[in-house]
């Protein structure tokens, strides 16, 4: 810096002072005002958020009453079944001994409570059904001989009579 002068030093340096301190105003100007567009798009983001939340908060307590609802029909369809049990139950102990009931299969001479069983397993119910059967059908059924079988289904149509 041949011929320079202190003053022009001093000179120089003010000017680049200035220079400084205008982009320091310009950045505390320009960064009060992004920060203030920072924050604003944040709350506006919170904003929506915070909808966002609410709007699954109501769809949340809505499925909660559906189900809530949902249960209060299955509770009442278990009531309504319970009682057609309990009374299909009833019915089913209450068989064979009134009057009017066909007698049970087991009134027969050699059928038992097991063969009962599984002539029930067959669809045969009471002893018209047992008297309408075939000797091998009863047989195969039962694990008896043809003859034993005839045998049941005679004693089951003179029962019937």
């Amino acid at each position: 810096m041949a011929g320079t002068t202190l003053n022009d030093i001093f000179r120089k340096q003010g000017e680049i002072l200035e220079r400084v301190e205008r982009q320091a105003n310009a950045l505390r100007k320009g960064g009060a005002a992004a920060t203030r567009e920072i924050v604003a798009g944040k709350q506006q983001m919170l904003d929506a958020l915070e909808r966002r939340l609410a709007r699954a908060e109501e769809s949340r307590k809505a499925e909660i009453r559906r189900l809530d609802e949902e249960i209060e029909i299955l509770k009442a369809k278990s009531r309504d079944l319970k009682s057609e049990i309990e009374r299909d139950l009833e019915r089913i102990r209450g068989r064979g001994k009134s009057g009017g009931e066909s007698p049970k299969l087991t009134s027969i001479k050699g059928i038992g409570e097991v063969a009962q069983g599984r002539l029930r397993e067959h669809g045969i119910r009471d002893i018209k059904g047992l008297a309408k059967m075939k000797p091998k059908e009863l047989a195969d059924i039962l694990g008896t001989s043809a003859k034993r079988s005839r045998e049941i289904i005679d004693a089951a149509k003179r029962s019937k009579e």
